[in-house]
């Protein structure tokens, strides 16, 4: 027990220590990302109409969102320092330019499905209904759903605190262009729900704030040290 303390007290100490001597420059770039993805989803759960978007998409921008403390993290620990002096700082353009393509690779593999934001199941449902029905004979298994003409096949996972639906497709063999059919007749229907403003879009939106005007108070206030931390990043 004691050995168990002790080890989660120095986990606790490194933690807190990589808190307290984090640059203001080092915490731009981690909140900067972010806090613009935070903006996009407290803006998309303030809108009056649920957002249909697909799965890619999602986590397309998802990735953009954690892409600070990518660069933070992993590029700045396996950093090829011997190509430095051969590149330059162009070395970080080209870790971001790989980071995007593999991000951008996740998302056109991931199986097709789609997010609608903003939106309950009870209103979703006789919309959604209404749009198979035109696609074709949808066979309702409870949550799942089955278009044997369309070759579509998900299941519909809720998400009520969110107030976000996901259409999850089942299986492999999908049909990518009804796929987007359902894209797109789903975002025209839905246009027609009346939706409430979501909870937590405020929440959302007061997080963004806080942070890119801590950050930017942070790096006016220590300019020295922002301009250090920029010159090792560019390892000069």
């Amino acid at each position: 027990m004691s050995c168990g303390l002790q080890c989660f007290r120095v986990e606790t100490l490194g933690i807190f220590d990589g808190l307290v001597f984090m640059n203001p420059l080092h915490f731009c770039i981690i909140v900067t990302p972010l806090s613009v993805y935070l903006l996009l989803l407290g803006f998309l759960n303030l809108r009056g109409r649920p957002f249909v978007t697909t799965v890619g998409r999602d986590i397309a921008i998802l990735g953009v969102a954690i892409s600070g403390l990518v660069v933070i993290g992993p590029m700045e620990l396996f950093f090829p320092e011997t190509a430095v002096a051969r590149f330059g700082p162009f070395v970080w353009i080209m870790l971001l330019a790989f980071y995007g393509l593999c991000t951008s690779m996740i998302a056109l593999l991931v199986r097709p499905g789609l997010v609608i934001y903003n939106v309950s199941y009870d209103q979703l449902r006789p919309v959604l209904t209404d749009v198979l029905t035109k696609m074709g004979k949808p066979q309702w298994m409870g949550d799942n759903v089955r278009i044997p003409t369309g070759n579509i096949h998900f299941h519909i996972e809720n998400h009520p605190w969110l107030r976000t639906i996901q259409l999850v497709s089942s299986g492999n063999r999908q049909n990518f262009n009804a796929w987007r059919e359902l894209e797109i007749e789903l975002g025209k229907a839905s246009q027609t729900v009346p939706s409430q403003a979501n909870f937590y879009g405020p929440l959302f939106l007061v997080t963004a704030a806080v942070l890119m005007v801590g950050s930017l108070s942070w790096m006016i206030l220590d300019q020295d040290q922002v301009m250090v931390a920029f010159r090792q990043m560019m390892r000069r």
